[in-house]
């Protein structure tokens, strides 16, 4: 959770838990720097987000925030700066292994887009596979052998393709800058 300190609807300061929040104001109020007329408030938002969890406000007479003027009508409790760090990391972790998924999603579906024009490139070369004066380009000519060996055996799929298929390593000339 973290807290921001009001002085007149306007915020002065953002603070990690409500004490230290507290300490400031009681420190003001030491150096003469506030007046009794002066109207504070301490809001709490949870972690990371701009959700208001709850709204103390400062009474001068009590020397203290009365309790929950407003709050969330839950039963949530403010966590401890471990409890909120652990949750800060099981969070950023699987917002990680959400992130790699994502990146994997796109690699299979960029896959499935290639084999599909694959596809398209093998139907037009098996037209003009009579053809004497047609060749195949040499960058093709192993996937259109594993396209012509998965179709005899009628399993012609991208998940075969890709299961069978080894990318070819190309060598250039600009491997050895790398």
């Amino acid at each position: 959770m973290y807290c921001s300190l009001h002085r007149r609807d306007k915020i002065i300061g953002i603070f990690d838990d409500i004490n230290l929040c507290k300490d400031f104001l009681k420190g003001l109020e030491k150096n003469n720097m506030i007046n009794n007329s002066e109207k504070f408030s301490i809001k709490i938002f949870t972690k990371n987000t701009i959700n208001l969890f709850a709204e103390y406000k400062y009474n001068f007479l009590k020397n203290d925030f009365t309790d929950n003027v407003s709050k969330k009508k839950n039963t949530k409790k403010l966590l401890s700066k471990e409890e909120s760090n652990k949750i800060y990391e099981k969070r950023k972790k699987l917002d990680i292994k959400k992130h790699k998924l994502d990146i994997h999603k796109d690699k299979i579906q960029s896959s499935k887009d290639a084999y599909a024009i694959d596809i398209k490139l093998y139907e037009e070369f098996k037209k003009k596979e009579n053809d004497k004066n047609f060749e195949i380009p040499e960058l093709f000519i192993a996937k259109y052998n594993l396209f012509k060996k998965l179709e005899t055996k009628d399993k012609l799929s991208w998940e075969n393709f890709i299961l069978e298929y080894v990318t070819p390593k190309v060598k250039t000339s600009y491997e050895r800058l790398f």
